[in-house]
């Protein structure tokens, strides 16, 4: 999917319901400069979401990989059943996505709010994902800058990447 392809469905969003094409959900995976997604999606329709901020405001520190994963998809869902009470046409930016990869986090919670009015889209900034890691690591760290890209993008399916 283009950018072009993108601005098409949130314009055609922003004047009515948009059915999903050939049985896919509305939840796309951007990968790009997060501003230029920005100036692609009207005011009224912007919601935003950020991950960071949602785990900040947990009321307990996970001390295992599971528990964290619970957690935060309890939240993410608690967050979006909130969001799916109003039925005006939204947009959903999802920043901090590289929680999602990093904890395993299922992207059902997300399918579950996309509808022929609400759609998601995760962005994985492409500065954060194509970085150069610092050449003298201690030998325990693996760092991958492009594991969430990857992980994410095999979630949503190629057919909804939409690269910058």
């Amino acid at each position: 999917m283009t950018p072009d392809d993108l601005r098409q469905i949130v314009d055609r969003l922003a004047h009515g319901p948009v059915v999903a094409t050939a049985g896919a959900r509305h939840l796309y995976l951007w990968y790009g400069d997060p501003e230029r997604l920005d100036e692609m999606i009207p005011a009224p329709l912007l919601q935003r979401l950020d991950l960071y901020e949602l785990v900040g405001r947990l009321t307990r520190t996970p001390y295992a990989v599971d528990e964290a994963r619970r957690l935060l998809r309890d939240r993410i869902e608690q967050e979006l059943r909130a969001r799916a009470t109003s039925s005006d046409p939204q947009v959903l930016v999802v920043s901090g996505c590289n929680l999602l990869a990093r904890y395993s986090v299922p992207l059902q919670p997300f399918y579950s709010f996309t509808s022929d009015h609400r759609v998601v889209i995760l962005v994985v900034s492409r500065a954060e994902a194509e970085f150069t890691p610092p050449p003298r690591l201690p030998d325990f760290v693996r760092l991958v800058p492009t594991v969430p890209f990857d992980a994410l993008s095999r979630a949503v399916g190629e057919k909804n990447v939409i690269r910058e």
